[in-house]
């Protein structure tokens, strides 16, 4: 949507720069830098006329700011800042006046809080344009003459979508802080405090508490779990290597026509955002809600392991993860690049979700409603490594490998835990899960 915009303004030219350079200094937080640099790199020779029209809508833009701010008084800056911080900007205008406007405008926060601020404490409209002159003047004319001297900084494809994907997490790590120290946060930092205890107390309590010969059986059950998921599912991954420019083919030309869109929806429920909400959802029903001590820790070990598997393929079990297909070079000129590790995505499917079926049988009581959720959380493992197949983004021994890996890594851990019990029991008490 955001990159919509800007593509709409930019095509708009010095208009659309003349527009965000107004509304980022009343009321909306984006930089003009963002349409200056790239029309003056287009045409250097008219980059100080655009930076000059960047300075006369920041100065314009100010004048509206100045007055919402003296209309809506104090209150609208209570939404963007607290009592405290609201007290150090005035006593800044105060003691700063005119000044305070002309750093505002060097530095790279939201003209507008200080412009509505200006508004707020009075600050004379004649004294809060010529800091804006003068401010926004060496910001925007000292970078015209920077692109003039460099030339367009070429973002890397994808940087933006990086970006805005780093700038969410910081945000959202920041308003989970807030969260957690409020009052209404109480419930959420209990949690939390209870998962870490459980990893500080519970985790290893088979190991504190068992025999020697349990925990031996257990420690080489789980080795040898490890080995076989690494050794077979990278020896299923070279196997069908071979097949892999073939498939692609077939799959880009036959599947993907018509399948290619919904495999991309069906593969967002493997992303890790969803994978990692998922885990902290299971953990959460099986500590808090189940109360499953034992269950909690056989899902943390498998994650765990999962992880340490795919650590193993990528730096004991190195593979070439680019292939070249010369029909595909004939038609785009490019490069086929396929993930050909056993793929870490299809592991974490398969151990979320049978998690999350095992989560469903435990907590509904209904037959349909069991059912139901089991046909849904075993085709999603099913799909996990079809869908990256039709997307192009992994190769069919990739996520073969991965598949196998998870499978076998699930099944051995089941079975370590199986003769563990039967080793201990006796020895002392063991919860019936």
């Amino acid at each position: 949507m955001f990159h919509w915009i800007m593509e709409m303004l930019m095509d708009y030219g010095w208009i659309g720069l003349l527009i965000v350079s107004l509304a980022e200094a009343s009321f909306l937080p984006v930089a003009p830098d963002l349409i200056l640099i790239p029309l003056t790199g287009g045409a250097p020779d008219l980059g100080f006329l655009y930076g000059a029209i960047a300075v006369a809508g920041s100065v314009l833009g100010s004048l509206f700011g100045h007055f919402i701010g003296s209309k809506a008084g104090a209150p609208i800056l209570r939404k963007f800042m607290s009592e405290e911080r609201l007290a150090t900007v005035q006593r800044m205008f105060e003691r700063w006046g005119i000044w305070a406007i002309v750093i505002a405008g060097l530095i790279p926060l939201p003209f507008k809080l200080f412009t509505i601020a200006a508004g707020v404490f009075n600050l004379r409209r004649l004294p809060l344009m010529i800091g804006a002159l003068i401010g926004r003047g060496i910001r925007f004319f000292g970078l015209v003459l920077l692109v003039r001297q460099i030339g367009v900084i070429k973002i890397p494809e994808g940087l933006e979508m990086q970006f805005l994907i780093g700038l969410l997490i910081v945000v959202g790590i920041a308003v989970l802080w807030y969260y957690l120290k409020s009052k209404k946060g109480v419930w959420l930092r209990v949690r939390l405090t209870g998962l870490l205890n459980f990893f500080r107390k519970d985790f290893l309590t088979p190991v504190r508490r068992g025999s020697r010969r349990g925990v031996l059986f257990l420690v080489a059950g789980i080795m040898a779990s490890l080995i076989a998921a690494t050794l077979v599912g990278d020896v299923v991954s070279d196997f069908l290597q071979k097949f892999d420019e073939n498939t692609y083919l077939w799959v880009q030309q036959t599947l993907h026509p018509t399948w290619g869109f919904p495999a991309k929806v069906v593969d967002w429920a493997f992303s890790v955002p969803v994978v990692i909400f998922g885990y902290l959802f299971v953990s959460f029903v099986l500590l808090f809600h189940l109360r499953k001590s034992a269950k909690m820790r056989l899902f943390s070990g498998l994650v765990i392991g999962m992880l340490m598997i795919q650590v193993s393929f990528r730096y004991f079990f190195p593979a070439t993860v680019e292939s070249t297909v010369d029909m595909l070079l004939e038609v785009t000129g490019n490069t086929l690049t396929l993930h050909t590790l056993p793929s870490g995505q299809v592991m974490a499917a398969i151990v979320l979700y049978t998690s999350l079926a095992y989560i469903v049988w435990q907590t509904q009581k209904l037959w349909w409603s069991r059912i139901l959720g089991l046909l849904v959380a075993f085709s999603l493992i099913i799909i996990a490594p079809l869908s990256p197949v039709l997307i192009g983004d992994h190769s069919l021994s990739s996520t073969m490998g991965g598949l196998t890996a998870g499978i076998l890594w699930m099944i051995g851990c089941l079975v370590t835990r199986i003769i563990y019990r039967s080793v201990e029991r006796g020895k002392y008490k063991i919860t019936h899960e």
